[in-house]
């Protein structure tokens, strides 16, 4: 019973309890995106990736001063990025 009266009251419970909630909701999101991307067949993988290039060049022709870098610039973001994901698939 105190502890539904430390809620009402927005007490540390109430805090704690919030944060629960939220992270339940976010565990049970990313559970079913991983769970849908899961049954992806690679012609989804592919959709997905032309989606994304289609839409990174929409972002580029929409906003010009992206395009304005130099090539080097491109190349040590797109080092960086491979880095990590090689990083993240050998480390699992």
């Amino acid at each position: 019973m105190a502890a539904l009266a430390g809620l009402a009251a927005g007490g540390p419970e109430a805090k704690r309890y919030i944060i629960s909630r939220r992270n339940l909701r976010a565990m049970n999101l990313f559970g079913w995106a991983n769970q849908k991307i899961g049954k992806f067949t690679c012609i989804d993988m592919a959709l997905t990736k032309f989606s994304v290039a289609a839409f990174t060049l929409m972002i580029a022709k929409l906003w010009p001063p992206l395009l304005s870098l130099d090539w080097y610039w491109y190349g040590l973001v797109f080092a960086i990025l491979a880095i990590l994901l090689l990083w993240n698939f050998l480390r699992a």
